[in-house]
């Protein structure tokens, strides 16, 4: 069976009106550039995916932009017999590949 155009263009246009609406409310924009303008000061930023249950739409996905200075372990120590290695809040396995993060609560400058 094959699908007209006009009905694929039609789909297409009402996705892209719900993702326009979900984007705004969402803040997507403002999120975006603060991770772009912490990846050309810093070199890199942080994206926290999560569920948002306030959400009003279908998908419940949000997310958070973090600068690199967050990601911290503010009771680093080093743990000789820990099956992770922690380097500043980045969590290495035996292989050196991350397998989680540390994040402080609020940004370092905040706290001083």
């Amino acid at each position: 069976m094959t699908v007209a155009i006009k009905d694929r263009d039609a789909d297409a246009e009402i996705i892209q009106r719900k993702f326009t609406k979900w984007a705004k409310k969402r803040h997507l924009g403002k999120k975006m550039r603060v991770a772009r303008q912490a990846q050309l000061r810093d070199g890199e930023s942080f994206a926290v995916f999560h569920g948002n249950k306030s959400n009003a739409f279908p998908v419940q996905l949000d997310f958070t932009c973090l600068e690199s200075e967050m990601c911290q372990d503010p009771t680093y120590e080093v743990m000789k017999d820990s099956e992770y290695q922690n380097v500043d809040g980045i969590f290495y396995d035996s292989n050196r590949n991350p397998v989680k993060y540390r994040f402080l609560k609020e940004h370092p400058a905040a706290l001083s």
